[in-house]
């Protein structure tokens, strides 16, 4: 039996978001994220959906590039600097760890620079890790700028 050699993939990508870092980075915690993301829905494990913080637990069924349902912990909150760091695991399937980063832009914009990276946790796994592209992943994240502008004029969740 040959052994299981893991693979990783991993992108980063920056969006301009049409308000200043104080409001666009709370969009990027578990409850605030159900009013921009479409499907985006979590049951909470561990903590208070009232209080984001450290270790914060939940799970979600499968989502985005979700195989499976995902257990999800907050690894970093630092709302003073506007970061967070999320890590996902699909069991059997895939971890991953996902890092944003809000800072101000021009004109009352914000900078959100989004990275993902995913490491197999199967052959499965790596099925997927191979067919996570740059261009696919640029897509992906391009949408999150289209539907949080969306929220942002609208006060609605882009379908």
């Amino acid at each position: 039996m040959a052994a299981f050699t893991a693979k990783r993939a991993g992108y980063l990508q920056t969006i301009i978001l049409d308000d200043v870092p104080e409001r666009i980075f709370p969009l990027f915690t578990p409850e605030e994220e159900k009013k921009w993301a479409a499907g985006w829905d979590f049951e909470l494990i561990y903590g208070s959906s009232d209080q984001v913080e450290e270790n914060l637990i939940f799970t979600t069924a499968a989502h985005d590039h979700g195989q499976s349902g995902a257990l999800w912990i907050i690894s970093r909150y630092e709302p003073p600097t506007y970061f967070i760091e999320y890590q996902r695991l699909e069991p059997g399937l895939k971890a991953g760890r996902i890092r944003i980063k809000c800072q101000a832009g021009e004109g009352g914009k914000t900078l959100a620079t989004i990275e993902y990276v995913y490491t197999a946790l199967s052959e499965k796994g790596n099925e997927f890790i191979e067919h996570f592209s740059a261009d696919e992943y640029v897509s992906f994240i391009g949408h999150w700028e289209e539907a949080i502008n969306y929220y942002l004029k609208t006060g609605r969740v882009l379908r």
